[in-house]
Formats: structure tokens, sequence, C-alpha cells
């Protein structure tokens, strides 16, 4: 006897679906599920994921982006219409010449791709965005825009394949300041904290950050506006679950999530068939409720504790002794 050597298996949405109502009894093990219930259920498991979403559960979302910075620019919208840009997992470089035209030399192409998205830090404290037409060599990119500036030696080049999209959360922001990638954290604020901020026309170094989610597209706003278009703001963020469009999609969930999906989806459909709570299998509600738990529970980052002596107390005593 071996082992398969294989760990990939996962369910598409409808298997799922047929497994839930197999569950309950309404198909038999084989049968084809109907188009009208097939709807229904993938309503429903859409419903369910994005209540999932909404307490929390989303460890393996966890991404990076950064935001890019234009000079005197308060708030950056990221979503659907989005005019801002923002990129996930991106590429830093700077210029190694100066550069005009639409040929780049840089400290490295590693990890960009033809067709990314790359913008440059023009002379003229701009920051022109195009796409990458060409990689020659290793140090060398052709741009599909020429550039409408000249463009320093040591200014920034950001690149990224995936545009961000909006955040469900943001986690933390850092401050990345040109030449050196070096990072420092920003405050993330809420919206009544952040508008208490004076003039929020002052320009320098972002300090201080406020996300604004919205239904469609979110904001993000920073203190002090950037008087660079070199920096950025580097971020943690948690994107969303994506959604089952079709009986073919997987879930947007690791393969240890496949019983809960299927035990909870069973558990919400079955008052549509008749099913009463009361008179639903308790195995199945009893799986259900505990798949989830265990779930919730592996759904956490490891952390670490640290427990410091007070030394107020301990200075505060000799005082009074």
């Amino acid at each position: 006897m071996s082992n398969s050597g294989n760990t990939s298996f996962s369910q598409t949405a409808a298997e799922i679906i047929a497994d839930s109502l197999t569950l309950l009894g309404v198909y038999g093990q084989g049968d084809t599920v109907s188009a009208a219930d097939t709807t229904f259920c993938m309503n429903i498991l859409n419903k369910m994921v994005k209540n999932w979403e909404g307490q929390g559960i989303h460890l393996w979302t966890a991404n990076e982006a950064a935001i890019f910075l234009t000079v005197g620019q308060q708030s950056y919208r990221t979503g659907a219409t989005d005019t801002d840009v923002g990129g996930v997992d991106p590429i830093f470089n700077s210029l190694t010449v100066n550069a005009s035209g639409n040929t780049l030399s840089v400290q490295s192409t590693v990890g960009i791709s033809i067709g990314d998205n790359i913008g440059i830090q023009l002379s003229t404290n701009v920051l022109q965005w195009t796409t990458v037409a060409t990689i020659p060599d290793v140090n060398t990119i052709t741009t599909v825009a020429n550039l409408n500036a000249q463009a320093l030696a040591g200014g920034s080049v950001f690149s990224f394949t995936t545009r961000l999209d909006r955040p469900l959360q943001i986690i933390n922001a850092r401050f990345w300041a040109q030449g050196g990638g070096f990072e420092r954290p920003i405050e993330m604020q809420g919206r009544t904290q952040f508008m208490y901020l004076p003039n929020k026309t002052q320009t320098g170094k972002a300090v201080a950050a406020f996300y604004a989610p919205k239904v469609n597209d979110s904001f993000f706003y920073v203190w002090p506006v950037a008087d660079s278009c070199g920096d950025c703001i580097r971020i943690s963020y948690v994107r969303r679950i994506d959604d089952f469009n079709t009986t073919a999609d997987s879930p947007d969930l690791p393969q240890e999530w496949l019983e809960c999906i299927t035990y909870n989806l069973a558990v919400r459909v079955a008052a549509a068939y008749g099913i009463a709570t009361s008179k639903l299998n308790p195995d199945i509600s009893t799986i259900a409720q505990s798949s989830l738990a265990e779930m919730s529970m592996y759904d956490s980052e490891p952390s670490s504790l640290h427990i410091v002596p007070n030394y107020d107390y301990y200075s505060n005593y000799n005082e009074r002794n």
C-alpha cells in the first residue's frame, strides 16, 4: 500500500450543493440537482460566505500592497472604478541612469513581466504610469508609452501585475521613503481622530492614515499629504473572498473548509425544503456548528506574548517607602 502523494482535493460549487442536498435527503446520491435548486443554493452559498467574511474569517486573504502617492493629494480611491493607483505585491526599483523616450535602465528586472503596470518618477515630481513592453535584459525595460519628461537617475520606479481592489480591512500601514527601501509604521486612525488633524493640506512625510470603506469604492486618507511622488504607503490588508459565479467555481477558501461549507449550507437551505430546524438530523447541525467553530480557531495567526516588569510600580513603591 502507498499514499497518493496528492493533497489537492477540492470541490466545485455544484458538488458542494449536491452533497448538501444529499445530506438533507432532498436528492439521492448521484441524482442530478435541478437548475432551480442549483440557483437557489448558489445564492445561499454566496450569502453564507459573505456573512463569514464579515465575521473576520479570512486569514488566507491577507496580502501586501502599496498605494503610490501623488504630490498634494490627501485621499486615494480603491475599488472597481478607482482612478488612483495601488498595486498588489509591487516591485520597487530605481533608475540607474537618466531616462527619456521609452527605455529604462533599472537596478533589476527580477519579478517583472511584460504587460505589468509601471510607474516612473519624472523630474517634474509626477509619477507617470504605463505598461512594460519588453524586458531586453536583467537591467533594462522598455515601456509602451514614451516618458512625458526626463526621469533622473535615482528616481523611483514601481511595477506590479495586479491592481489593488477595495480592501475589506487594512491591518497596518508603513511609509516607504524613496531610496534605500526604508519603512516606518504610520498610525491608522479612526474617522473622528483623523478629521481632528489640523491643516489637512500640509505637505510632508505621512505619519497618519485613515481608511474609509464604502459599498463600492473606498478611500485611503494620508496626513501630511505627499511632497514627493517617489514615496509610497505600503499596507498589509485583507482582500475580499471571491464569489461563486458559476457551478464550476471552487471555494476561495482552504480545502480544510470543505466539510464546514457543506454542512453549514445544508443547515441554511433546510427550511426551504420543508425541513424545520427541530426536525433536522442532529448530526448535521452538530457538525455544522463544531466545524465552523474549529475553522474559526484555525483562522488565526500565531503571536507572541511579552511580559515586562511594571517599573512605574517599583518607582512609586520606593518613593513611598
